[in-house]
C-alpha cells in the first residue's frame, strides 16, 4: 500500500478521537477563569425582588444574571414576577412544587391518616417513607409543568429543597433534569443528564451547588428582631436597632461568603455555584458581594452557561 494511503486511512480513523479531545480541551479553557453562579431559591417572592431598591432592580443595575429556582406553589401566586425574572434575562429552575423532602411527605401522609410517626413500627414508617419517595417525584414533575404552563419552556434544572434526597431520587430525577446538588449527598456522575453526561463525566471539577448558609443568618435575624419586638416599647429605639440589626446581619453573609470562596480557591475550584435564599437581607449582601467579585476579575454567569449549554 502506497505510503500517502496508508497516512490518509491514519488520519480519518483518528479524527473523531480527536475531536472530542479538542472539544474537551476547548471546554477545560471555557471554564478556566472563575465564575460565579449566583442562584436564588424559594421565590419568587415580591417583597424581595419588587421596587426599585428590590432584587430584580439591583440585577438589573448591575448587568448580573441570575438563576431563580422557584417553588411552583409561590410561581403560581405570583405568576408575573415569574414571567418578569425570565423577560429580564434571568433562568427560571424548579424548585419542587411545595417544597417537602421526600421525608417530609412521608410524615405528611401519616398525619392525612392520623397516624402517630413514633407510634408506628419500622415496617409500617418503611412503608410511608417509600410513599413519600413517590409523592415527591410527583411534587417535583407539578413544579415543573407549573414553570413550563407560565414560562412557555421546560425548565432544565432542578434543585431538590434542602438537598434531601438520595442517589436513586437524584437518578430518577435526573431523568428530566440537570440536578443540582451537594457534594455531601451524592455522587453527580453516576447518573448524568443526558443533555451533559457525554461532556461531564470526565472532567475534573463538577458545578456542585456551594452552600452559602444565608439561611442561618436569616433565621438568626428572625430570631433577634422577635426579641426586640418584645423587650423595646419604644418606636424610635426599635427602628434604629432593626436597622443596625439589618446591616449586621448582611455583613455576617457578606463575610461568610468571602470566607467559603477564599476556602474554595485555595483548594483550586474555579467554578462557584452559590445558593442563596430570596431574602432582603440577602439582597443587601449582594449589593456589596456583586461590586467585589468584579473587582476580582470574576465573571457572573447563568447555570447553563457553566454547563456549555
Amino acid at each position: 500500500m502506497p505510503f500517502y494511503l496508508f497516512s490518509l486511512m491514519v488520519v480519518l480513523f483518528l479524527k473523531p478521537e480527536s475531536c472530542v479531545g479538542d472539544a474537551r480541551q476547548e471546554r477545560n479553557d471555557e471554564i478556566a477563569e472563575t465564575v460565579i453562579v449566583l442562584t436564588l431559591d424559594d421565590g419568587p417572592r415580591r417583597e424581595v425582588l419588587d421596587g426599585s431598591s428590590g432584587l430584580l432592580a439591583l440585577l438589573k443595575r448591575e448587568h448580573v444574571p441570575a438563576t431563580f429556582f422557584v417553588q411552583g406553589w409561590q410561581a403560581k401566586t405570583n405568576a408575573d414576577l415569574a414571567r418578569r425574572i425570565v423577560e429580564s434575562g434571568h433562568l427560571v429552575a424548579n424548585h419542587t412544587y411545595g417544597h417537602a423532602t421526600p421525608f417530609e411527605w412521608a410524615q405528611i401522609l401519616a398525619r392525612r391518616d392520623k397516624r402517630s410517626w413514633q407510634a408506628q413500627s419500622k415496617e409500617e414508617r418503611d412503608e410511608y417513607i417509600r410513599k413519600g419517595k413517590i409523592k415527591f417525584l410527583r411534587d417535583a414533575e407539578r413544579g415543573r409543568e407549573v414553570l413550563i404552563s407560565l414560562t412557555g419552556s421546560i425548565p432544565l434544572f432542578l434543585r431538590p429543597p434542602k438537598w434531601a434526597v438520595d442517589q436513586n431520587i437524584y437518578c430518577e430525577l435526573s431523568r428530566h433534569s440537570i440536578v443540582q446538588m451537594i457534594p455531601e449527598r451524592i455522587d453527580a456522575r453516576k447518573c448524568l443528564n443526558r443533555q451533559i453526561a457525554d461532556s461531564w463525566r470526565e472532567q475534573k471539577e463538577y458545578p456542585y451547588d456551594v452552600n452559602t448558609s444565608d439561611y442561618e443568618v436569616i433565621k438568626w435575624y428572625a430570631d433577634e428582631l422577635k426579641q426586640l419586638h418584645m423587650a423595646s416599647h419604644n418606636p424610635f429605639m426599635r427602628a434604629r436597632k432593626e436597622r443596625q440589626l439589618f446591616t449586621t446581619a448582611a455583613a455576617k453573609i457578606v463575610n461568610e461568603v468571602g470566607k467559603i470562596l477564599t476556602r474554595r480557591e485555595r483548594r483550586g475550584f474555579q467554578i462557584h455555584v452559590l445558593v442563596f435564599h430570596e431574602h432582603k437581607i440577602v439582597t443587601e449582601a449582594l449589593r456589596a458581594l456583586i461590586p467585589e467579585w468584579r473587582q476580582q476579575g470574576i465573571r457572573l454567569v447563568r447555570l447553563e452557561e457553566v454547563y456549555g449549554l
